[in-house]
């Protein structure tokens, strides 16, 4: 354990940061500036002693701040012994300033917190903090981080003696686990602002990185100027990279092929480095795959070739691109109405019609029809005696069935398949396929409602 004595502290003023206190669970180092406040800052789990490197070190040199960096050896929440023996050790420094502002992310964010009163804090900035990471502390709510909770853990949560200061709580409301959190220390420090960092995730740390956001955020803070802040974080995060990123991933699990629409303009990517891109599209061509949705999937392709991705992936995609245009292998399941019916062709009536599936198993005229991919469109198809053969609708409304291999057959005969937010369309003519009720199957809708609502049998 290394202490330094007062009079070492000051004499170190005008000099390279110093090591204040060391021990085996954390280390402090001082680095003096001009400010007339000094800024006290605790690393995140991510940001381990690493020599008198300290969190928020650079933004806070360029800056000329007074500041004094908490840094743990792991992550461990820093121990309440360490952290009073650190302190103490400091404490002729904090003893100079007037003013104090703690700030910190994550588990940093907890420390910030948890030892503003200790450091008599008068300002507390937290980003993305925990309240607690002992789940037993937290009535059923999973506080994560549980592979770095320790026995010695037991009872850490934030209480109200703790806090000191003007506490400010920067985090994402729809972040459930941020949100738990932030809502705890709210409620256990009395006055605390909370200052909302949408659609970011947890990764509010990154998000306010920063030599000017820092100084923005301590400037607005010792002001009190807490619309100005909120105004100040609501246009950092707007066009922030991480933020773009966290709208397509929720965009991909809910509405893919508007997110696909949105990635095929390359104004929309401005704010995406080609790796992030990369990422978004390799995910949507997965999902799109995945689902025999062949169109979308090759508009993706097209893409990611132009990006600078592995040559040999490169290869393999236009292969796969190919196939699918082909049509090798890239084929739908059988085609599911809303009645949950299978779509078939009847070979006695040469109709369409739509049956349970255990109505027409095993049958000899009865062939359940699938969608296959045809230069940019998906066809629906049937397979007689192991041999592929397009379904034409004639003006009539007569079936007819083209072979797969035969010559080119007028597109708008044929039965279009197209899916979009998870609902399957089929139409010919611009008219829309609909399930009656008796088995039957119209070809006159003008709009998709129930009945013409269909999907891929799993």
């Amino acid at each position: 354990m290394t202490f330094l004595q007062d009079s070492e502290i000051i004499m170190e003023d005008n000099a390279s940061p110093t090591v204040v206190y060391d021990d085996e669970h954390i280390r402090v180092i001082w680095t003096s500036g001009q400010s007339s406040y000094v800024l006290v800052t605790f690393a995140p789990m991510t940001s381990l002693v690493d020599g008198i490197r300290f969190f928020c070190d650079v933004p806070v040199q360029k800056l000329g701040i007074n500041c004094l960096g908490f840094m743990p050896k792991k992550p461990n929440w820093y121990p309440t012994k360490s952290m009073t023996q650190a302190v103490a050790a400091s404490s002729a420094i904090l003893a100079r300033f007037p003013e104090v502002i703690s700030y910190g992310g994550s588990m940093g964010g907890y420390g910030a917190i948890k030892y503003s009163a200790l450091l008599g804090a008068t300002s507390v900035i937290a980003l993305c903090p925990q309240w607690s990471i002992d789940i037993s502390e937290c009535e059923g709510n999973h506080p994560g981080f549980q592979s770095w909770y320790d026995p010695s853990m037991k009872g850490m949560a934030v209480r109200p003696v703790d806090v000191g200061g003007k506490v400010y709580v920067f985090y994402d409301p729809a972040h459930e686990r941020d949100s738990f959190h932030a809502t705890q220390l709210l409620s256990h420090c009395n006055g605390a602002e909370s200052v909302f960092v949408r659609s970011v995730a947890h990764d509010v740390i990154s998000v306010m990185a920063g030599t000017s956001n820092l100084e923005c955020m301590i400037n607005h803070i010792r002001r009190e100027e807490n619309e100005a802040l909120r105004i100040f974080v609501g246009k950092i995060r707007k066009t922030h990279p991480i933020r773009v990123r966290e709208l397509c991933r929720r965009l991909l699990e809910k509405h893919p092929s508007l997110l696909n629409a949105i990635m095929k303009s390359p104004n929309n990517l401005s704010a995406l480095s080609e790796d992030d891109v990369a990422v978004i599209d390799s995910e949507l061509l997965n999902y799109f795959s995945l689902r025999n949705m062949s169109c979308e999937a090759v508009s993706v392709i097209d893409r990611l070739v132009l990006l600078r991705i592995c040559h040999f992936r490169k290869d393999l995609l236009r292969s796969y691109r190919m196939a699918m245009i082909g049509g090798q292998g890239f084929r739908s399941n059988e085609i599911v109405t809303h009645h949950g019916s299978i779509v078939v062709y009847n070979a006695l009536s040469g109709k369409l019609v739509h049956l349970h599936k255990n109505t027409f198993s095993g049958s000899a005229i009865l062939f359940p029809v699938f969608l296959k991919r045809y230069a940019n469109n998906m066809l629906m198809c049937v397979t007689v005696q192991g041999r592929d053969f397009r379904v034409q609708i004639s003006r009539k409304s007569q079936v007819r069935l083209g072979p797969d291999d035969g010559p080119d057959l007028e597109l708008k005969t044929l039965i279009k398949g197209e899916e979009k937010d998870g609902v399957l369309a089929l139409s010919h003519f611009g008219f829309y396929l609909t399930a009656r009720r008796d088995g039957t199957i119209a070809y006159n809708r003008k709009a998709v409602l129930d009945w013409e609502k269909f999907k891929y049998a799993t």
